[in-house]
């Protein structure tokens, strides 16, 4: 695992931000061989844009937890985390002053909020 180079952490602490519905590169990566346990914190802007319970790998070294987070009017987690990972999040979000053109709305167009 590359993640589990970036920190020495046990538990390795992951926060994947934007996470969506399909949890198939949690069953993946569960899968794979590793020596550490890893607490995943799975969130996104709402609950039902997240897995179903149901689909969430079950493996011992393996923690998932679901959470709210939705990063424009949220306060970002003050727990500390050894990774974050926002694979999908900025093609993803919406801002109000996004382009609108030919009735499709286009991610980006006008960027009015930025969280440290």
């Amino acid at each position: 695992y590359w993640l589990e180079r970036l920190s020495d952490a046990n538990p390795l602490r992951i926060l994947e931000l934007g996470s969506g519905k399909r949890a198939d590169r949690w069953r993946i990566i569960s899968s794979l061989e590793t020596n550490r346990d890893w607490h995943v914190t799975l969130s996104d802007f709402s609950y039902t844009a997240l897995p179903a319970q149901a689909t969430i790998p079950h493996h011992p070294q393996f923690t998932f937890r679901l959470a709210q987070l939705n990063l424009l009017e949220d306060p970002f987690p003050m727990r500390q985390m050894d990774v974050v990972l926002a694979s999908y999040v900025f093609d993803s979000i919406w801002f109000p002053e996004d382009l609108y053109i030919n009735r499709m709305h286009y991610p980006g167009g006008l960027i009015a909020k930025i969280q440290d």
